[in-house]
């Protein structure tokens, strides 16, 4: 996992542009959707589960690493390792439902995205070229009670969203 973390901290970001890659519709959907990843993945599995990486804090989207709370998981479908996400929080945030995804065990988008206010704000798709391969990713913000999370994702070999027709 520590390769892909690398990635999203100092990898090469190249963005795309959907209109000029051949995914299929429902991958462009998934890919572009303002509602919850996990739940959506949830769909191409059996058990759906998150594992919690414990690792440092970061400087992200040029906001210092003192400022921010980091958060690191992999979300799995039956077992295997399909996206590698960071999720970065502000620490001089005081609402205590939005410091708690910090900590949550549960996918964040399984909380976030019950609420209507909850909004998914500037989104952009990227390619990595990772050991001969080329990985979709994406980074987005989304406001939560009015606060920030600043989200990147790495959709590894195995996701679904590579087979989909």
């Amino acid at each position: 996992m520590m390769k892909y973390l690398e990635l999203l901290d100092n990898g090469h970001w190249t963005p795309i542009e959907l209109n000029n890659v051949s995914l299929s519709l429902k991958t462009k959907n998934i890919l572009i959707a303002n509602s919850s990843l996990s739940h959506i993945l949830k769909m191409y599995c059996n058990v759906f589960s998150v594992q919690l990486l414990n690792l440092p804090e970061s400087n992200i989207f040029g906001i210092e690493k003192e400022s921010m709370l980091k958060r690191s998981v992999v979300l799995k479908g039956d077992g295997v390792d399909w996206v590698v996400a960071q999720s970065f929080f502000r620490k001089d945030v005081k609402d205590l439902q939005y410091l708690q995804l910090t900590k949550s065990k549960e996918p964040i988008g399984f909380n976030i995205f019950k609420s209507q206010k909850t909004k998914r704000q500037d989104l952009r798709i990227y390619s990595f070229k990772y050991q001969e391969q080329h990985l979709l990713a994406r980074k987005s913000t989304i406001i939560f009670h009015e606060n920030p999370i600043y989200l990147q994702e790495i959709f590894l070999k195995e996701c679904p969203i590579y087979n989909l027709s």
